[in-house]
């Protein structure tokens, strides 16, 4: 899968495009991904994406559920061949909406698009399926435009989901997404007190713009060198030792050895409690050994959560 710049002539194989943000690949954007799936392999073409993989100035946006690079690693194990990027800024802001669609068609090979009934574009968002559609009419294109995926009611959405995690509704949340929300990044040395309750610990600093989960103590996954551990995952601050920092600090339950610079992918299954102050190291090293068990129940025993998201 390669990264493709839409300011860059790339017309090398027909291409089928999926156009969105696509900023956390949640149902309604599976669903849109699924179809342009299907039409590129009826046309002998390859599914493209087309998603911002930054945005800049103005345009900046808080809360962010992934990173480009995650929703990069997102797009891979939904088989898409190539991702078309650009930066979302002032430059490709002030583009009408036919010089967004040229761009598109002079440097791609384009023989069908596929968005959702909401999809605008163009300076202002002035631009939506009408356009599109007269815009593809004219090169004889196959335009599929999806309906919204709703739950109980409402449009499934990238803000939904989001306040969703930030809330603490996180197994709803999880059934929304392609897979269960994770967090990609490097592992930092911190205070290394893992290592006085048996269980070295993965911490990984949130990146600025990144949602912050409700702080607590989730049953999560962590993915070291390929490999999979259960965890428990602390998201928040440390009051036993009067570190009111926000981190994300992980116990990988039954791993030894060294894994500061490793990256790690850390997937977040179960809140199960939250924060508190404990009298001292030793008490919180109890309550940590209890969490665990609590956690491999609900990967491997008799509380075992059924599948995952994307199952």
């Amino acid at each position: 899968m390669n990264v493709k710049d839409i300011y860059t002539e790339n017309r090398e194989k027909p291409i089928v495009i999926a156009l969105g943000f696509f900023d956390c690949v949640h149902i309604g954007h599976r669903k849109l991904i699924s179809t342009a799936k299907t039409l590129a392999d009826s046309l002998g073409a390859e599914c493209d994406v087309f998603t911002f993989s930054e945005r800049e100035g103005i345009f900046k946006k808080p809360n962010e559920i992934y990173s480009f690079r995650e929703r990069q690693s997102l797009f891979k194990s939904i088989g898409i061949d190539n991702i078309i990027v650009a930066t979302l800024d002032n430059k490709f802001a002030d583009l009408r909406g036919v010089d967004f669609l040229d761009l598109l068609f002079n440097n791609f090979d384009v023989k069908g698009v596929v968005c959702g009934s909401d999809y605008r574009f163009g300076r202002r968002a002035s631009c939506g399926i009408d356009e599109l559609k007269k815009y593809t009419d004219s090169k004889k294109v196959k335009l599929v435009v999806e309906d919204f995926v709703l739950f109980h009611g409402e449009k499934v959405s990238t803000s939904m989901i989001s306040d969703m995690l930030v809330n603490g509704d996180l197994e709803t949340a999880n059934k929304l997404l392609y897979e269960p929300y994770f967090i990609s990044d490097v592992i930092v040395s911190d205070c290394k007190r893992g290592r006085t309750f048996g269980c070295p610990t993965a911490n990984v600093r949130g990146r600025v713009g990144r949602i912050k989960l409700k702080s607590g103590v989730y049953a999560t996954k962590c993915h070291v060198d390929g490999v999979e551990y259960p965890a428990v995952t602390n998201v928040g601050d440390k009051p036993t030792f009067d570190d009111y920092s926000y981190t994300v600090e992980s116990f990988l339950i039954d791993f030894h050895g060294t894994i500061y610079g490793e990256t790690v992918k850390v997937s977040f299954y179960k809140y199960l409690r939250p924060i508190r102050k404990f009298s001292d190291s030793a008490e919180l090293k109890q309550q940590i050994m209890s969490d665990a068990e609590s956690a491999k129940r609900l990967f491997y025993g008799e509380d075992k959560i059924e599948g995952d998201a994307n199952d």
